[in-house]
């Protein structure tokens, strides 16, 4: 009896990923695992970390430190990605490590960043 609660449960919480990006497209979901692999969620999880969070960030303007303002966009995700230090959003250190990555793993991203909202 435990042991079919225990795959019954199991089951159900291996579907709640699932659920989660349901509807996303191809790009998205391996945009998810990309930002995954890399670490990505250490820093930019729903509460803030060493880095600003993208929980609900995806069209919304970011003042940086050098006082302008960008909006969280697919170019500002790139820039972000590829030059780390040139957009710093105020209230964080300049600590993001630059990344080597395919135009297809960018836009994966991006999709992510974009469809998880």
């Amino acid at each position: 009896m435990r042991r079919g609660a225990a795959l019954l449960l199991s089951g159900a919480i291996g579907m709640t990923g699932c659920a989660q990006s349901a509807g996303w497209s191809e790009d998205a979901v391996r945009g998810e695992a990309l930002v995954q692999d890399l670490g990505c969620l250490a820093c930019h999880g729903p509460e803030h970390g060493l880095g600003p969070t993208w929980s609900g960030a995806w069209g919304m303007p970011r003042r940086l430190a050098d006082g302008s303002t960008v909006v969280f966009d697919a170019a500002y995700v790139r820039t972000s990605v590829l030059e780390p230090g040139a957009q710093v959003v105020t209230g964080f250190d300049p600590v993001m490590p630059s990344f080597s990555l395919t135009e297809d793993d960018l836009a994966a991203i991006v999709a992510y960043l974009q469809e998880s909202g």
